[in-house]
């Protein structure tokens, strides 16, 4: 709904840094831009997924690809574009883009 502000709750997604070799804080970098920004929803989003832009004029996110894993309802994808796609009910069962996140049901 236009005009609506939604706060939601994240869990780190697999690359969370806790469980990478001390080197990598690969992961760190997208979860905690994702957590400081506000964003709108594209109107291609549909029940299958939320597609996100930024609301703001900030660094956009860096996303990528990635060896296809599992997904799950909630599971956040960072594609090359930078978007944040939120998977929904029907969502894909795998997905090849880099995950930063799951939302959780609070």
């Amino acid at each position: 709904a236009a005009g609506r502000n939604w706060k939601l709750r994240v869990a780190s997604g697999p690359g969370d840094p806790k469980s990478l070799p001390q080197d990598g804080d690969l992961a760190a970098k997208p979860i905690q831009s994702l957590l400081q920004r506000k964003f709108n929803v594209l109107p291609r989003s549909d029940r299958m997924a939320v597609i996100l832009t930024l609301a703001d004029c900030g660094e956009k996110l860096v996303g990528g690809q990635q060896m296809s894993e599992a997904c799950v309802s909630g599971t956040i994808q960072l594609p090359p574009d930078g978007n944040p796609v939120i998977m929904l009910a029907e969502h894909q069962t795998t997905g090849g883009y880099k995950v930063a996140g799951v939302v959780i049901r609070a």
